[in-house]
């Protein structure tokens, strides 16, 4: 028939596309596997993605192509992959391997390279992943190559490997070897077991900070800051490159504000806005942050603007524009902060398009899978503001759909820190609904990642969120229980409007008691002094609400009417047609 032989431009329009998801998800597949061989022991963990960072600074420092640079990180991240196939029994025992036990370590090459060979693209990949283990004497395995005969990318690796394994604690040995000891074998051995040019292009590297720099970055990309610190004042320390340390800063910056310490932030930020600083507006960006959490809106405003007239890559716009998002929101202009949604979904749709037509190698991979997981990560946050958009404008249910496709993206990519974020948004969203039972629930579940993740603040926040909804529903023991832990708690906690926000938490606890003047005590220190509008705002409600239960009409209508205006001016219409309701029964 005529309608089989039929060509569908659109449908061969599609194929390079189909067949590059196919290659990303393959890609991705690998990583995993690679990531799941080193949780095999405890020992072992984050070996690959370590050995990649030093063979890519040693491949650069060699002189190797884009390309070549490329190959080897793909590969570096991917050397031990064969080792999956070698039994847990193995891997992990303590004492000195039988000879048919080193036998099977001695196959692991082998097992990477047929793991990888007859994959589409991987021919390169490969073949360094089979020569990791040859030695430049001829001493290694499986093949006994020696000299120019092992692929350079192979003998990168093979130093790299040997350098994170002696400086990292292992199951067959005491204690983890210094990079001073490390170094010292790495030398005596050049020439020996190991290419000259690359234990000199690690000497250097090491030198140069970029050692510490790639354990820095190790560290800050596993939420664990306090050593990606240590680590990052080690590389600032050897580092003469302004161009790293520019980076390096701008890194150190950014735990400065994950850790609430924002005095030091906005110092290192400040001293780093110069002419010569090829990241002016990442630190511009990085500064709205700080006011953002600062809750300094009008400064977070000023350097968003700064930042979106320098050199910013995609993501990076995205979450300038982002900020501007919440300040229209927080200044009462939903609008324009849907306006800008609305602009950001359609620049992320053409990002799409455009990324679909370009030609990928294997090694270009990893890069799109990073700019994807980015783009993926800034969506997320999105949903998280536009819900609380949605929510305040009364749209409620659609604000619960964008808080849960946040947590769903959160979820595939393991950012618990930022789904406990979103869990917190969305219990809000019930509580408005007066849903108290999901509302605590969803609390808790944030509350659970909290601790798992030692975020400190959001173990915090989620009990104070849980002391209100267990007092809105009657539960005092509960609500006491969190009050307890919340003093105890509180005096490690550092947040703009930290004791404003206990104060109003333990004003609804006394005020669903029915202590009134506990309650009020508390909420009138709050309208006082809090610089945040809404919990200004919240705390008048209360006040409203005890004078109205106790029948003194005119501060009741006082409250509410001052509580109504800001709710207008903020165009929060779900909360203000609940509270004009109130107002009619006064």
């Amino acid at each position: 028939m005529e309608g089989e032989t039929t060509s569908y431009k659109g449908c061969n329009e599609k194929i390079p596309w189909i067949m590059r998801e196919t290659e990303r998800i393959l890609v991705e597949v690998l990583k995993l596997l690679a990531e799941t061989v080193d949780a095999k022991d405890h020992y072992t963990k984050g070996h690959s993605e370590r050995v990649k960072g030093y063979a890519t600074v040693i491949g650069q420092k060699l002189g190797l192509s884009e390309k070549e640079v490329k190959l080897l990180a793909i590969s570096a991240e991917l050397h031990d992959i064969g080792k999956a196939k070698v039994i847990d029994e193995i891997l992990k025992k303590p004492s000195h391997l039988n000879h048919e036990e080193t036998l099977e370590i001695y196959r692991h090459p082998i097992y990477s390279f047929e793991i990888t060979k007859d994959l589409p693209g991987f021919e390169e990949v490969a073949n360094i992943l089979l020569y990791h283990h040859e030695y430049f004497n001829g001493s290694g395995y499986p093949f006994g190559l020696s000299g120019e005969k092992i692929p350079m990318l192979s003998r990168i690796i093979t130093v790299a490997d040997v350098f994170d394994a002696m400086t990292s604690k292992r199951v067959y040995r005491k204690r983890r070897y210094s990079d001073k000891e490390a170094l010292n074998y790495l030398k005596n051995n050049s020439g020996k077991l190991f290419d000259p040019r690359v234990v000199k292009a690690l000497l250097s590297v090491y030198e140069d900070g970029l050692i510490f720099k790639v354990r820095g970055n190790y560290f800050y990309n596993h939420n664990l800051y306090p050593r990606a610190l240590k680590h990052y004042r080690e590389a600032l320390e050897a580092m003469k490159d302004e161009k790293m340390i520019y980076e390096v800063k701008l890194r150190i910056a950014e735990i400065y504000n994950r850790q609430r310490n924002f005095d030091t932030a906005i110092k290192i930020l400040m001293d780093g806005l110069k002419s010569n600083n090829p990241y002016i507006g990442i630190y511009y960006l990085e500064l709205s942050n700080t006011y953002y959490y600062m809750d300094e809106l009008n400064k977070m405003k000023k350097y968003v603007e700064k930042a979106l007239k320098e050199n910013l890559s995609f993501t990076q716009k995205i979450r300038a524009l982002r900020h501007l998002i919440i300040y229209h929101h927080r200044k009462g202009n939903p609008e324009k902060s849907l306006e800008l949604y609305r602009k950001i979904e359609l620049m992320i749709d053409r990002y799409y398009k455009e990324l679909r037509k370009e030609k990928l190698n294997i090694y270009d991979i990893p890069e799109h899978i990073n700019i994807r997981t980015n783009i993926d990560i800034e969506k997320s946050r999105l949903y998280d503001i536009v819900g609380r958009v949605m929510r305040d404008l009364g749209f409620l249910n659609e604000g619960i759909n964008l808080f849960e496709k946040s947590i769903e993206i959160k979820t595939l990519l393991g950012d618990f820190i930022g789904k406990s974020i979103s869990l917190s948004g969305l219990g809000e969203t019930y509580l408005l609904l007066e849903d108290y039972k999901t509302a605590y629930a969803v609390t808790l579940e944030s509350l659970s990642l909290s601790k798992m993740t030692n975020n400190n603040l959001g173990i915090y926040l989620s009990h104070l969120k849980l002391m209100e909804i267990a007092s809105l529903m009657g539960n005092f023991k509960s609500a006491e229980k969190h009050l307890k832990f919340l003093t105890m708690y509180r005096k490690n906690i550092f947040m703009p409007d930290g004791e404003q926000r206990f104060k109003l938490s333990k004003g609804i606890y006394f005020f669903s008691k029915g202590d009134y003047r506990k309650a009020e005590t508390l909420l009138k220190l709050v309208e006082k002094e809090s610089k945040n509008k809404y919990r200004k705002n919240l705390a008048r409600l209360y006040l409203a609400r005890i004078y109205k239960n106790e029948g003194d009409k005119k501060n009741a209508e006082k409250y509410y009417k001052k509580c109504i205006k800001m709710l207008k001016h903020f165009r929060m219409q779900y909360l203000l047609k609940s509270i004009e309701e109130e107002l009619k029964k006064v």
